[in-house]
């Protein structure tokens, strides 16, 4: 009888992860997507659709844990506490409106969801790659019509323009409008196709099938027609950081396979490089000194980086949700309110969130590099997932804020939550799952 119940528990509790799964595997394609709703219905707020979503998906399992009196992981009371203290930055006086707050906050705090909805879906590393390879699938379209609107911008792309809060100097670089996909910005792309080409350079280092070394190439050409110098240097600067400490197999066999795709791009870019002089521009002020030192986009940064700081040690409670956010100023600037655009998401937290948020959010880091090096130890396949798009987030995080890039956020968070619950979990090798 006793074994009997144990059965069915067993089995009820394999059918709850597997729907939680599928629900999961959802929300990745609604939020990849869910911009296109914004020129097919004509209103950028139906995105809220997706919101709604994440947030009844993480509710759900905060519920689930306060019914059966199971205790929150410390991670989880962090996360939850810069959530609360975002819901009273809304409310600052600096900041113009309740909607402006709320809309800082949907940037930078709500999509922190994402590590409760990852650390209670992804438990192991069967349902690891089984989500891996479903975002992977999901988003090769993106990247080839990325590829696509780098040599022809639709009527569509225009519209998808239109509908958003930037401006077009946002979209442009040396005269011409940037690949942006489906996405806000080309930054989100230049992020999103780093992503992706960690998790499909993943699935090749595991599975040896040659479509996800393919789609690894096309992650890179998507950084590259995004024109966005910071992605294009995060990608190179985590593939020889991963390369160096995280390869411990097959070292020789990675080589060749970079050194083919290197061969194969460089053919490529050679056409690229005759008929579109844009992509040599960005890819000579990446790799000339000489125009970095007199780069006048890059000084002004350490500008705003030197104002940044003094205005976060002047305001220990910070500025309010949105204070710091990109393309936001618009809100702030008819009433005199305190704005910086941070261009870099450590002092954008600090900036709205003051000093008790920015360290929150650096502990969260901090504990993200351990828990990555703790896996590394056990599983360096699983490991090289969640370096990768750290690196990604922490690389461009320095020049921009990165981390209200959306959905890119959402999907870093979702993964970071994943990284804890695997990495205490251990890892089963001898129940492998085959992909």
């Amino acid at each position: 009888m006793i074994s009997e119940l144990s059965t069915f528990e067993s089995a009820n509790k394999i059918q709850v992860e597997s729907r939680n799964v599928i629900i999961l595997k959802a929300l990745l394609l609604v939020i990849i997507y869910i911009n296109v709703t914004k020129v097919v219905l004509g209103s950028r707020f139906f995105t809220l659709f997706a919101d709604g979503f994440t947030l009844c998906f993480a509710v759900h399992f905060l519920y689930q844990k306060w019914s059966h009196r199971e205790r929150l992981h410390k991670i989880e009371k962090w996360v939850l506490a810069f959530m609360i203290l975002g819901i009273v930055a809304i409310f600052h006086p600096n900041i113009p409106g309740v909607a402006v707050g709320m809309e800082g906050y949907r940037r930078l705090a709500f999509q922190m969801f994402g590590v409760i909805i990852g650390l209670s879906v992804i438990t192991d590393r069967r349902t690891l790659f089984s989500i891996v390879k479903f975002l992977v699938i999901i988003s090769t379209p993106v990247l080839i019509y990325a590829i696509k609107q780098f040599f022809n911008m639709s009527e569509f792309d225009e519209k998808l323009i239109e509908s958003n809060t930037a401006d077009i100097l946002s979209y442009s670089i040396f005269d011409r409008i940037r690949a942006f996909s489906i996405f806000n910005g080309p930054f989100h792309l230049g992020i999103f196709g780093g992503f992706i080409f960690w998790l499909s350079f993943s699935l090749y280092r595991k599975m040896r099938k040659k479509i996800y070394l393919w789609i690894s190439i096309l992650a890179i050409f998507s950084v590259l027609v995004s024109l966005t110098r910071s992605s294009i240097i995060a990608l190179a600067v985590s593939a020889v950081i991963i390369f160096v400490f995280f390869v411990k197999k097959d070292k020789m066999i990675i080589f060749l396979s970079i050194l083919v795709m290197m061969i194969f791009l460089y053919i490529v870019m050679s056409y690229y490089l005759t008929e579109f002089t844009e992509v040599s521009q960005v890819l000579e002020t990446i790799s000339d000194f000489e125009n970095v030192s007199s780069d006048h986009r890059l000084q002004s940064r350490f500008d705003v980086y030197d104002n940044g700081v003094n205005a976060v040690v002047l305001a220990p409670l910070g500025y309010g949700m949105g204070s710091g956010g990109d393309a936001m100023e618009f809100y702030f600037e008819p009433t005199n309110r305190f704005h910086m655009t941070t261009h870099n998401m450590f002092l954008k937290a600090g900036i709205e969130m003051g000093w008790f948020g920015l360290a929150v959010f650096v502990y969260l880091f901090v504990f993200f590099l351990r828990s990555i090096w703790k896996l590394f130890k056990q599983d360096s396949h699983s490991a090289v997932i969640f370096a990768g798009m750290l690196l990604i987030i922490l690389i461009t995080g320095i020049t921009g804020s990165t981390i209200e890039a959306y959905p890119m956020n959402l999907i870093f968070w979702i993964f970071m939550g994943s990284l804890i619950s695997i990495s205490e979990n251990g890892i089963d090798l001898k129940n492998e799952f085959v992909l």
